[in-house]
């Protein structure tokens, strides 16, 4: 971990850059067979390095911010698979948001989490991760929400140990995200946090079929419908 300045360059090329990175920071887990799931979609080009460096199969971690109706940088909290939701009661009410716009915006994002699961999963479930050591990737972290929602989801499995690789976090949620976790793995952690895209100098919007082809090219290296539980 480095504390940084905003940069004058950016630090990572890209996210294939920043997944390089991460990769060398987790190497040391690699005896211990480690699956790596990655949030989409930004995360997955650095779960992608990783996991191919770590020689561990990947997989998604699926949640979706539910934003306020007409701002959408505001959030209102975050839903996951099976049904998992999480509301920022606060924020409701401080921006008065009636419960039937609330209750649209879950219906949607759900629906849109289901699109995914089907899309990327193809009908099998995601990878076990009962008693695996488990490394959540995403490309960078700024209020630490999110991630945190998706963590209490993964802890709900029973994993053995659960690590965060990030490129960036922001100096106000790493604390949060370390208490949360085994460990915290980032090259850096600035003393002022804009955006996590400053730190990139190429940020594009990564589609669903760059995703598609990034699972699959890890997916036949590795049995992913029946991977086995770690060996002692």
């Amino acid at each position: 971990m480095t504390a940084a300045r905003n940069p004058s360059k950016p630090a990572f090329e890209d996210r294939y850059h920043a997944g390089r990175l991460l990769a060398e920071l987790v190497h040391h887990l690699r005896d211990q067979e480690p699956v790596v799931l990655a949030l989409p979609r930004g995360g997955v080009p650095l779960g992608y390095e990783v996991a191919k460096s770590l020689n561990a199969p990947l997989d998604l971690l699926l949640v979706r911010k539910l934003f306020a109706p007409g701002h959408p940088t505001l959030s209102l909290g975050d839903v996951g698979e099976g049904g998992a939701m999480k509301i920022d009661e606060a924020a409701m009410r401080e921006h008065r948001i009636p419960i039937g716009d609330l209750d649209q915006i879950v219906l949607h994002e759900r629906e849109e989490l289901e699109r995914q699961a089907w899309k990327y999963y193809r009908g099998r479930p995601r990878l076990a991760v009962r008693d695996r050591v488990v490394l959540v990737v995403d490309d960078g972290v700024a209020t630490g929400e999110t991630i945190r929602f998706a963590l209490e989801q993964v802890r709900k499995e029973r994993p053995a140990e659960v690590y965060v690789a990030v490129g960036v976090v922001s100096p106000e949620a790493y604390p949060e995200l370390f208490r949360s976790t085994d460990g915290v793995f980032t090259p850096i952690v600035p003393a002022t946090f804009g955006s996590i895209a400053e730190w990139y100098g190429k940020f594009p919007l990564v589609d669903e079929g760059e995703i598609e082809r990034l699972l699959q090219e890890i997916h036949h290296l590795h049995d992913q419908d029946a991977l086995p539980a770690r060996s002692a």
